[in-house]
Order: structure tokens, then sequence, then C-alpha cells
């Protein structure tokens, strides 16, 4: 049974520094010309709207702070959008956590105090099945207002991340999705090169696991994996891709769907999960520091902040400034980015997928203003805003994003490019939540010692059943 210490005082310091981080607006500001090619391509946009259509008309949003709104808030207020719409932003930017709270305690109100909000990736269908946001498509298709270019944002999130029934009720938004991360200075040391001396990052997990150890072994200190591993939907989220490259899932017919198994049945307790789930484990025993079981973004960001982890599946908060800012990073120029490993198959072929989602834009469905509100949503996650978002290093969900300056300028572009296109998402469907909750319970238990593998996530699997069962019968 694997023990270990919590030091609070510590992990309250690794906090508020990540939290100090996450306050601060990542970027330089723009040249002229880029500011003014923004507007340029703005008033194209909203020149058949007239001058100052919605004059005096205030739009309050609500969104996560994670860099990439500040980003896109930032570039609204230096544009001329509020001079050429009349619309006057103001946009509440919060951790995440409080975020959420604030929107349902003005959707279960309905009092209308925010018209637009962020919508994390598997909280749409609860979102949209309570009527609290409402299907972006009579505005999509309305001529009067300016094309939001949907061919452009990438599919997968489009679909994962933007539609429930087959509306839209979502703009996809700051993209997340998993890239391996691993220390360039201590994959040299270790001899982990190419002929040339290019380290060679790990493509299959039985690499990786070898990679690790070797790690391990030359450097007793150095740590070779970290895990999002606390309780709740951290750590629901952070086993997806060992649960989708073993050939498993949540719910089977959400987020996959495997014909020999029932539909709206939860997948955990599978053969293939099972083996997904204790890889992890091993992972977590045999290669990273021992308070990972505590883990959310904020200790995650921090243990690859201090230098002490070499390689690890980046979750994307920890992606770009926060380790390549020498204010705060220990590894600032040391790290390298790849595709998240793959599982060996039976026949040589390698699975190779990476979780993804995004904090996606949607109008209040109590908003007294929504064409105003859906001009501000269109505007943060536009088209015209590509460059220059990018530039700043905003979180990508538009090809457009992807332009030679911006991977010139951020490395893991290509990388991340490659994960988002053919990677998965969490089920939506309004139930994900509770069940979400008896996962990570179960799991947890089993990392921390306190209970058995397969004995454990049989229960969970039949709890959760039971749950699903008494919504969705044999559907």
């Amino acid at each position: 049974m694997r023990r270990f210490l919590i030091n609070g005082l510590l992990l309250l310091a690794l906090s508020a520094g990540f939290l100090a981080w996450a306050q601060e607006v990542p970027y330089t500001e723009l040249s002229p010309a880029m500011l003014e090619e923004l507007n340029t391509k703005l008033r194209e946009a909203l020149a058949p709207l007239g001058p100052q259509p919605y004059k005096g008309v205030v739009i309050r949003g609500c969104v996560v702070r994670d860099g990439s709104y500040d980003i896109a808030v930032w570039l609204l207020k230096q544009s001329d959008f509020e001079e050429l719409t009349g619309i006057t932003v103001d946009i509440q930017l919060l951790e995440f956590e409080e975020k959420v709270m604030q929107q349902k305690v003005d959707f279960m109100g309905h009092t209308g105090m925010y018209d637009i909000v962020s919508v994390d990736q598997p909280q749409l269908g609860e979102y949209a099945e309570a009527g609290w946001i409402i299907p972006l498509d009579s505005f999509i298709n309305d001529p009067r207002f300016p094309d939001p270019q949907i061919n452009d944002i990438i599919p997968s999130l489009l679909d994962t991340c933007g539609t429930w029934n087959g509306k839209i009720y979502a703009f996809p938004g700051p993209s997340y999705g998993n890239l391996l991360g691993y220390r360039k200075d201590i994959f040299i040391a270790a001899g982990i090169v190419d002929w040339d001396g290019t380290p060679i990052p790990p493509v299959t997990w039985t690499e990786y696991l070898y990679y690790g150890r070797k790690i391990r072994e030359m450097f007793p200190d150095m740590f070779a994996a970290v895990m999002q591993a606390r309780k709740g939907e951290y750590l629901s989220y952070d086993v997806g891709t060992y649960l989708w490259e073993w050939g498993a899932g949540y719910i089977n017919g959400c987020d996959v769907y495997y014909p020999e198994y029932p539909k709206y049945r939860v997948l955990w307790d599978t053969p293939q999960a099972l083996a997904a789930l204790k890889f992890y484990k091993q992972l977590y025993e045999e290669l990273a520091p021992p308070e990972t079981i505590t883990y959310d973004i904020a200790g995650f960001v921090s243990a690859m902040q201090s230098g002490k982890v070499a390689m690890g599946v980046l979750i994307q908060e920890a992606v770009g400034t926060p380790l390549e800012d020498p204010r705060y990073s220990k590894v600032a120029g040391q790290m390298l980015y790849a595709p998240v490993p793959g599982k060996v198959n039976p026949d040589g072929s390698i699975t190779r997928v990476s979780h993804i989602g995004g904090e996606n834009v949607a109008i209040n469905a109590d908003s007294r203003n929504k064409e105003a509100a859906y001009l501000v949503a269109r505007f943060l996650v536009g088209p015209e805003l590509a460059a220059a978002y990018s530039y700043l290093g905003g979180k990508p969900f538009r090809y457009s994003h992807f332009t030679p300056e911006a991977i010139a300028r951020y490395p893991w572009l290509a990388a991340q490019l490659h994960n988002i296109e053919t990677g998965k998402a969490r089920p939506k469907i309004p139930e994900y939540p509770q069940v979400s909750d008896i996962f990570s319970a179960a799991f947890h238990a089993v990392l921390s010692g306190q209970a058995e593998l397969e004995p454990a996530m049989r229960a969970a699997a039949a709890q959760a059943n039971a749950l699903l069962a008494e919504i969705y019968g044999g559907k």
C-alpha cells in the first residue's frame, strides 16, 4: 500500500504560485499593424449591420479565467468592436469552480445577470437539457449577422464541444488537448537520443515506461510521470486517454460505441478498462511524485514548473507560458512536445488518442439582449481575431489559428493540431457529472491503497449503471 504525506503549506504555496500566473495575461502588446488588420476585418464583417446597431446595450459575461479568454477579452477592448456596435461589454473572468457556481445561481434564479457564459465540454448536455442556454443556429443562419466561418472550426471540437441533439448550442472556444511534454536536458543526460543527439520522445507506452524507469534509475530525485489525480473531475478527466487507447471509454454510446455492450453502460469494469487503469496505477506508483494523488490543475502545473518531473502527459493548462516563462518555471527553454504515446495493438498498429475539450461560448436563455449577446460571443471566438489571438498564445480551436508565425512562436502547436483532430472527449449527457463522481471516488480509493482495483471498479460500475438505467432504460 502506497503511503504519502500531504504538506498543506507546500500545496498552498504551489497553488498560490499557479494562480499568480493565471491572473496575468501572458502576452505582449500587438504591433499597430496587426491590430489594424484585426479592425479592418472587423469593420468589413460588421458593415451590413450599419453604425452602432445596439447603441446603449450592455452585455455581461461570465467565462473561465484560463489565459486564452483573457487574451480574447483584451483584444475586444483594444479593437473597435464596442465603437462599431454600440455595445458595452463587461466580462467576468473567474476560476473554474467559481464560474460554474455563479452561472448556476444565475440560471436557477432566472436573473439574466449574464448574457454570455463559457461552458466546459462535458457540461453542454446538462446546460442544454435544463434550458439554460439556447441554440445558436438561427443566428448563424441569419444573413444579417457576420459569417462565423463554421468550416474553419476543427470538426472534432465543433461536434464534441458545441453540438447537442443536432443543434449548435455553443461556439467552440479555447481548447484543451493533452500533449506529451519531456525535458530535453534530462533526455540527453540519460542517453535517450537519436544518432545525432536529438532527444527521442516515447511513441508507445512501453517506451514511456522504459524511458521513465531509466530516468528514475539515473536521477533518483527526478520523477518521470505526473497525473492530475485529485478526487473529482480532475481524476476522471485524466484517465480518458488510457481508457480510449486500451479500447474502452466512459459511457457506451456517448464517447465511444462498442456493439458488444449495451448502450448507456459504463465501461470502467471491462477487461480493457481494467487493464488501462492498472497501467495508470503502475505509472503512478513507479514514476510519479507521491503527492500526485492530491494534484489538481495547480498542483500538476507546479510540479512540472518545479523541475522535479522529466516527462508527463500534460494537461493543457501546463502547455506554453506556464512552463516556458522563466519567472515561474525552472524548466523554461528545456521542454519539448509531442503527441501522446499510444497503445500497441496485437497487429502491431498503435492507437493514439488525446483527451480533448474546450471552454465554449453560449448565450444565457434569460438574456434580455440575445442578438447583441450573439455578436459578442461570436467575436470572442471569431475568425477576425484568429491571427492576433494565436500570436498572443491563445489556445487553438480554428484551423486559422495554426499560422506559420504562431507555429514558429509556439513549437507545441504542430503536435496540438494532430491531437485535436484525432482526439476524443468526455460524455456530455446531463448525467455525466454524477457518473464521474462515482468513478473518481472509486478509482481514487484504489490509487490511495484503500481498495483493490477490480472489485472497486465493478462496484462503482454497478452503481453508475443503476443510475443510468433509471433514466435511459433499454435505449
